[in-house]
Formats: C-alpha cells, structure tokens, sequence
C-alpha cells in the first residue's frame, strides 16, 4: 500500500506536510493546556489571584482558537490530497484496462473491476485522509504527552511507558487477523455483486422462467456467505476499542491510586494529578482513534493489493509505437488467414483456419453457435493473439500495426448493442467525430433508423436513458449499425448485427449498404443465409472450429451438405 501510495503522491506532497504539520501543531498546542489549567488550580485558585486566574482562562481559550484553525487546515490539504491520489490511482487503472486484450479482461471480470474502480479505492483514499488527520496525531500526542508528564513526575509517567507498548501489540495482533480476513471478505463480495448483476440484467428471462425464487436463494446463499466473513472482520475489529481502553483505563486508576499517595505525604499537587490524568485521557483517545482506523487500514491494505494486481498485470498484447507507418505491401489481398488456430483456457477454438480476402470482396461467415465466428473477427482485429500461424491486412501481419493504426482500419458493429447514456448524436459520432449532421441523417437512412429517430423529442440530441430501455433490440441495432457506417474505416465487419430485424429490413439494409456504403471489404457473420448469400466468399464453420468450406453461395449449395442443411431449414422457415 506503501509503495503504492508514493507512486501517486509526489504532487500532493505538499499537501501531506503541511496537513500533518498543522496536527502537530494542534497536538503541541493541545499539550499545553493542561499545564496551565493545572497553575489554575496548583496557584490560582489557592491564592484567590482573580487576575492570574483569569490570564491563564485565556490563554487556554487563545491556544484553543489556534488549535481549531490547526484542525481545520489539516482537514481541508488531507481532503485535497486523498481526492486528489485516490483519482490518479483511478486514472492510471482505467489507462491500464485499456491496455488490456480480452484475455487480461477475462482474467480479472467485470465485477472485480467494477469494485477495485469505486470501493477499493474510496478504502485507499479513506485511509490516506485517516493517516493525515488521525493517524500523524497520534505519536505526536503521545511522545508529547509523556514529556510533558515527565516534567511534572518521573515515577508516575513510567505507567505510560509500560502501558503504550502493550496497547501497541495489541493493535498489531488485531490488524493482522483482520486483513487475512477482510481479503476473504472482498472475495465473497465480488462473488455475490456479479449473482446480483447478472440477476439485474437478466431479471426479465428469470420472471419470464419463473426462476425467481431459484435466484433469490442464490443471492440469500452467497450474501450469508459475505455477512459470516464480515462478522469475523468485525468481531476481531470490535476488540480494539474495548481492550484499549480497558489497558489505558487501568493505566489512569494506577496514576490516580500512586498520585494521590504523593499528594496525602505532601510530594505532588493537586492540580499535578489533574495534569496527569488528563495526559493519561489524551493517550487513551489518541490510541482509541488509532484502534478504530484498525478497521480502515486492513481494507485500504486488501485494496491497494488489488489495485497493484491490476497495475502489475502485463497487457498480453504488445503493440508498436503509435508513430510508426506500416507501408502496404503490393499485394491482391487485403486479409490472409494462414494456418491460424486459437486456444483460449486450452480449449481449442479454430483449427488450421486458411482463406484469403481480395479488395472489394465481401466475405460471409456462417456457422453454429461456438463455432468460433466472433472469435475469428476477433483475432483479425487483435483482441486476442493466434496461437499458431499468422494473420495478414495487406500483406503484413497485423502485430506489425501499431494499436491505433490496426483499430482504424476497422468499423465493427457488435452482437450486443451498446448505448451510452449520452445524446443520440454522441453516440453515432462515437468512432468519428469529424462528421457533419447531413452525413449522420444519410447513416441514419442507411440502416433504417432515421423515422424512429426524427419522432424522438429533440431527435439527435435526444438524451438516451441508461440501458437504452426506450429503444427496441431492432432500433438498438440499427443505431449501432449508423456508429458503424459513419467511422467509414476500410473494413466493415457485422457480427450478426441484424438479428433482431425481421427478413425484409435486413434485405433493405443490405441493399443500402451495397449501394451507399463505400468500403474495401465488408465481412458479415450471421445465422440466416439471406444476409450473406450475396457475399463474395462464405466461410462455413463447424461447431469444432474447423474450417468446413469456403467458396461462394452456389458452390456451398453444390458441395457443403452443412450449409445446405442451413439453407433449407430457413428457406421452409420462411
């Protein structure tokens, strides 16, 4: 956590000194008060000296003042810095995920990142603030607390000295359980926030299955899983307080029961004891604050272990530096798969996967559910490395390509249809926005969403609600498919973006991407044969991976029996 911290804090250094300056400064000038309440009492009030008396009234009431502004700068550079790291430590995460191949995705999962992106990180900002307010106050009062108690007896403050060190073991014996068991507890949480997310975002299959109560038990299986874990954590951190201030208390009885034996055989003062004790109750607060940020730190350490986790990882892709051009090679083709196959978990994925694309063609891919479709997309646009041979975008091979240049060569248009919670117009100038209004109304007719967007109240800056609930999975789909057109990259790709539109939108689709879009290469995946028929090349895959075919519509009618099957189930479907 340490080292994490310094990593981020140089430009709030400032900020820290002079926070943990102002505590200082609170601590000294707090220390000071009860000496001169005890002249009050060990001369003033013995000798009825009204003047004296009220002298040292304000002088508390002065040192008071300083020491609330004191509080207050403290507080205000500890909110500045812990706000100010904890947002660089989220930065250099999210700058750091987007390094990240799907393969580094997987390993971590939505949910941990999620979590790690807003709780761990609220934990570790937490735990900075506490270290400048709280925790930098502590030794402060406590050495000054038994310098003070030195000057004024010896043998009495040698109670602190024996009492502070047992406090201590404590402290670290309690933080120690509590960390092994608050990073069990993170885990059982992340566990039960993606039950729960998966639950929300599929609360409609479930009631439409009736599995309600089947996923309610999950959800109750796993929460009294965390709520056990938890109460370890609090059980061993609930201890602090208690024993704390049972050894301070025990401390500040022996300083009372010894003192007032000084004080009966005329060795010490009243207004002494009163010092004394009230030294004593200054340690016991101090050390009672520092025992209850027991339960900060082995949450902000857990976290920053995480956080680390996610800074240590390796992208698994390694791409050129953004300023180097590849040159396109004289080539015929603009995509070669030569001999590529994947693993993923040492599954195998695609096997031996050969076919080459020339400029202009248009490549179909058909094939059964986890045949591989999207993931060959994905290999072509480097979401993951092939395992074995080699793919080429105009004659080189792609891990020659720099991230930027590689991406900008494609436009693809997801399965899934995403929608941010933005204006309509943000999201289809997503992928460029250096396009004009005229241009995004002809994306617009091009996929067939313009009427439905027109009827929208303030059309293109019509402000999209979370999840997109006021759209259809259609309209969705064809709001994705305007994005796609309008980053005009070389290469569109459609992984089976039109499988929520009936049979004779995809056909005008289709058509107007014929006609209207330019691009070099469109690669198309889909489950019905309608929307590739038309396609240059056919890839057929099977549900091993394998390649089984490749060639155009009547070809594979002649000699693939696989999308023959395919083709006449859905031709009698029609």
């Amino acid at each position: 956590m340490i080292q994490l911290i310094k990593n981020y804090i140089r430009p709030y250094t400032k900020n820290c000194i002079l926070g943990a300056l102002a505590k200082l400064v609170e601590a000294i000038l707090e220390l000071v008060s009860p000496i001169l309440m005890a002249k009050i009492i060990n001369f003033g009030i013995p000798n009825k000296d009204k003047s004296y008396i009220i002298q040292m009234g304000l002088s508390i009431l002065l040192i008071s003042t300083l020491g609330v502004i004191s509080a207050l700068y403290c507080q205000y550079s500890a909110s500045v810095a812990c706000v100010g790291i904890g947002g660089n430590i989220r930065l250099a995460i999210v700058k750091k995920i987007n390094t990240f191949s799907y393969k580094n995705l997987d390993k971590f999962g939505t949910n941990t990142l999620n979590n790690i992106l807003t709780s761990d990180i609220n934990y570790i900002q937490d735990a900075i603030a506490k270290c400048i307010r709280l925790l930098s106050r502590t030794p402060f009062l406590c050495i000054g607390a038994i310098i003070m108690s030195f000057t004024i007896n010896v043998q009495l403050t040698l109670i602190f000295l024996i009492m502070i060190p047992l406090i201590s073991v404590v402290l670290i014996i309690l933080m120690r359980l509590t960390s092994k068991l608050y990073s069990l507890s993170r885990k059982k949480l992340d566990e039960l926030t993606l039950i729960i997310n998966e639950n929300l975002t599929g609360i409609k299959s479930i009631r439409s299955f009736r599995k309600f109560s089947f996923e309610k038990n999950k959800v109750s299986n796993k929460s009294i899983d965390l709520e056990i874990s938890n109460n370890k954590v609090v059980f061993f951190s609930s201890l602090t307080s208690p024993l704390t201030s049972l050894i301070v208390n025990i401390g500040i009885i022996a300083v009372l029961y010894f003192g007032a034996i000084k004080v009966y055989n005329g060795h010490l003062l009243a207004g002494d004891i009163l010092a004394l004790s009230t030294y004593a109750t200054k340690i016991l607060n101090s050390l009672i604050v520092t025992a209850n940020l027991i339960n900060v730190f082995p949450k902000a350490f857990t976290a920053s272990v995480r956080v680390n986790e996610i800074l240590n990882e390796e992208p698994d892709l390694k791409f050129y530096d953004e300023t180097k051009n590849i040159k396109t090679k004289n080539n015929d083709f603009t995509i070669e798969f030569k001999n590529v196959s994947f693993n993923l978990l040492e599954n195998k994925i695609l096997k031996d996967i050969n076919f080459k694309l020339r400029k202009g063609e248009t490549l179909g891919i058909i094939g059964v559910t986890g045949s591989g479709k999207t993931t060959l997309i994905n290999l072509l646009q480097r979401f993951y490395d092939v395992t074995d041979g080699e793919i080429l975008l105009y004659g080189n091979n792609i891990k020659n390509y720099s991230k930027k240049d590689l991406r900008n060569k494609f436009s693809i248009v997801q399965q899934k249809s995403i929608l941010l919670s933005d204006t309509i117009k943000d999201n289809l100038t997503l992928g460029n926005k250096n396009v004009s209004e005229e241009e995004i109304i002809s994306a617009l007719k091009n996929a067939d969403a313009f009427d439905f967007v027109i009827e929208k109240e303030n059309n293109l800056n019509y402000k999209i609600s979370e999840g997109a609930n006021s759209f259809s999975g259609g309209q969705k789909q064809r709001l994705n498919l305007s994005r796609g057109f309008l980053k005009k990259a070389p290469i569109l790709i459609l992984d089976d973006s039109l499988s929520a539109l009936d049979y004779k939108t995809d056909k005008k689709i289709m058509n107007n991407i014929k006609n209207n879009i330019n691009n070099e290469n469109l690669i198309i995946i889909s489950q019905r044969v309608s929307s590739i028929m038309g396609a240059d090349k056919i890839l057929v895959l099977s549900e091993t991976g394998d390649l089984v075919n490749i060639g155009s519509h009547d070809y594979l009618l002649k000699n693939c029996d696989i999308y023959k099957n395919i083709f006449n189930s859905q031709i009698n479907l029609k």
